[in-house]
């Protein structure tokens, strides 16, 4: 899996933290030490399926807009994930039999596979991850900026 699901968390966790703020790309592309277009690809999509919201103008920024109780992590696997698990088969030759017929039955186990995660995914929410993050920190992640 590439990093894109994590740095969705880590933005909608940052500015749940921060959520009596606004804050602009650049200033999460700092906090999360990740590139500022990386952050913004990031945050439009976000924005696009309403989790965040966003103020244009020099005073702007980035704002939650869901409730992190409410939005469960298979919800951010699936708009930031696309085919992680399919499975990518060598160049083979379709005229044998097993070659012909191999990249079908991975793919199968592998959308078997993807489904099983995201029904675990589905276990948690953005609170949890709040949560863990302050049995991790012995602090509440809503309350300190460290923190995260």
């Amino acid at each position: 899996m590439n990093s894109d699901f994590a740095l969705a968390v880590h933005c909608l966790v940052l500015l749940a933290h921060d959520s009596s703020s606004l804050l602009t790309s650049s200033q999460i592309a700092e906090r999360l030490s990740v590139h500022p277009v990386r952050v913004r690809k990031t945050l439009g999509s976000l924005k696009k399926s309403g989790h965040i919201g966003a103020v244009e103008g020099a005073k702007g920024g980035f704002f939650i807009q869901c409730n992190p109780k409410d939005v469960t992590l298979d919800e951010i696997y699936t708009l930031t994930v696309s085919d992680v698990l399919k499975p990518r088969c060598h160049n083979c030759s379709k005229s044998r039999e097993i070659g012909a017929n191999l990249e079908g039955v991975l793919h199968d186990i592998f959308a078997d596979a993807d489904q099983h995660l995201q029904e675990f995914l589905r276990r948690f929410t953005l609170w949890t991850v709040l949560e863990r993050l302050r049995q991790h920190t012995g602090k509440c992640p809503l309350q300190s900026e460290e923190s995260l």
